[in-house]
């Protein structure tokens, strides 16, 4: 890891361009028809490294807002030349990942490349394995990532001292049996969201033309076969920490924020106490969040309600009582419709998900699910065809049961390639069938003119009235 002393030492963090993404969903729907959010991952390893007191210069660049082409990032390689590149990682976007870090090493042959991410959490070994990566950090790398820029500059070779680093030795691989975590989350500064053009990032249901992701806990307890969380347990920041990076987000003029935790409902008594802190400073966010059903009651709706709280997704997944135990959601029926109901009688907008294609899908129990969506006052709905993703407990019953031939995940991680396609499970519908039934459920969703006539009542402004008629011209796509 050679170092140029005679100038200060550049870390660039990238997220890698989307050219050629493993296709998860639906081919016709791109990245904008659901707006953007900021990679803040990197966001929080990048204010955690400025403000650790190193003499570093850093920069943070989100290709999924920027308007470029290979030949620009070789440009801007060229250009910069930073020291030290990391970029994030997520299995889909993985092919293009390793284009990334082969054009930084045909750029800067003596750059330092560091892959993090999902990706690199789940599969350390096999990023490793490319020949453009130099080193891998596994799990939540603030800490460990300005541990390893700090060792570089001071001229370590080695880092096995570091949480979740692996590593090159004289062509030999050093991989890592630890995963980097970090259990006090109040440690963290919240992320400068200055490091990307924050302005850039948008929700298609949001009310306002901006849109901040906050992340206020880490990990899941639940046990969800679908779910390959590479997260440690479950941790969350306290009130008052979350209070300081909502001022930051106001500060900058943004006033709509989506809570992205999976869970964030599950202290309730954290989120009381952060209602009151909002409330008491008087603050005028519009806020969403993501969360469980367990726990929905009037009385909680009525306090998220009175600090702002406009909209709640829910993990539905299902109509069938039985499914979903299989899937462990602990959730039934019944209570998926109370929690909906309450959400209504408290003006509150909800988004419901549902997964079709499970194991035990048959064509009539997924009209069921679309029939039970739409008998739900749900305001939104995003139907997904389920991708057994690796690490799950699905995934590995899956191959057990012969539903799936073999870890062809581990395959794809050891050797991207372009049109790589995701096995599904297709026990009684086939794939095209499961994609045609999906473009009838949202059509026969949306398309209701009960539905019309109440979202055009709903438009409060223009900003939305145009997120809609985007929305709109999606759908007609299909």
């Amino acid at each position: 890891y050679i170092i140029q002393m005679d100038k200060k030492y550049k870390v660039l963090l990238l997220n890698p361009p989307s050219f050629d993404v493993v296709t998860m969903e639906r081919e016709d729907i791109s990245f904008d028809d659901y707006g953007r959010y900021a990679p803040l991952g990197l966001l929080y390893i990048a204010t955690y490294l400025r403000d650790s007191g190193l003499d570093v210069d850093i920069k943070v660049i989100d290709s999924n807002v920027m308007d470029w082409g290979w030949e620009d990032y070789e440009l801007y390689l060229r250009e910069e030349k930073p020291d030290l590149i990391g970029l994030g990682s997520f299995t889909p976007s993985i092919f293009d990942a390793h284009r990334t870090l082969e054009l930084i090493k045909k750029c800067l042959p003596e750059s330092t490349t560091v892959m993090g991410g999902v990706h690199a959490t789940l599969y350390p070994k096999e990023t490793l394995s490319n020949s453009y990566t130099d080193i891998v950090i596994a799990g939540e790398a603030e800490i460990s990532f300005k541990e390893l820029v700090e060792a570089i500059i001071n001229k370590k070779t080695t880092f096995d001292q570091i949480d979740g680093v692996s590593y090159k030795n004289n062509g030999k691989l050093i991989v890592s049996k630890s995963k980097a975590v970090v259990m006090d989350l109040d440690l963290l500064p919240p992320p400068d969201r200055t490091f990307l053009p924050y302005e850039k990032y948008t929700c298609v249901i949001g009310k306002e033309g901006i849109l901040a992701t906050v992340m206020s806990s880490r990990g899941c307890p639940h046990e969800c076969t679908y779910c390959n969380s590479p997260s440690s347990g479950y941790r969350y920041r306290s009130p008052m920490n979350i209070i300081k990076e909502l001022e930051q987000v106001q500060a900058l003029g943004i006033s709509e924020v989506l809570f992205f935790d999976d869970m964030f409902n599950l202290k309730k008594k954290n989120v009381y106490e952060l209602c009151e802190l909002m409330k008491e400073r008087n603050m005028t966010i519009n806020w969403s969040f993501r969360g469980t059903i367990k726990g929905i009651d009037d009385n909680f709706l009525k306090i998220v309600k009175s600090a702002g709280c406009e909209r709640i997704q829910f993990g539905v997944e299902s109509s069938s009582d039985e499914l979903l135990k299989k899937l462990k959601k602990n959730l039934t029926v019944k209570a998926i419709r109370e929690a909906i109901r309450l959400c209504k009688k408290n003006k509150i907008t909800t988004v419901g998900n549902f997964l079709i294609g499970l194991p035990d899908d048959t064509e009539k129990t997924i009209k069921g699910t679309f029939a039970f969506a739409e008998s739900l006052p749900l305001d939104f709905v995003q139907y997904s065809v389920l991708i057994p993703y690796p690490f799950t407990e699905i995934y590995e019953v899956g191959i057990k049961d012969g539903l799936i031939s073999h870890d062809y995940w581990r395959e794809f991680a050891e050797a991207p390639f372009s049109g790589f396609e995701p096995q599904i499970f297709e026990t009684n519908v086939k794939r095209d069938r499961l994609y045609e039934l999906m473009k009838i459920g949202f059509k026969s969703f949306y398309f209701r003119p009960v539905y019309v006539f109440r979202s055009i009542l709903k438009t409060r402004n223009f900003t939305e009235f145009k997120k809609r008629l985007s929305g709109l011209r999606t759908l007609m796509r299909l």
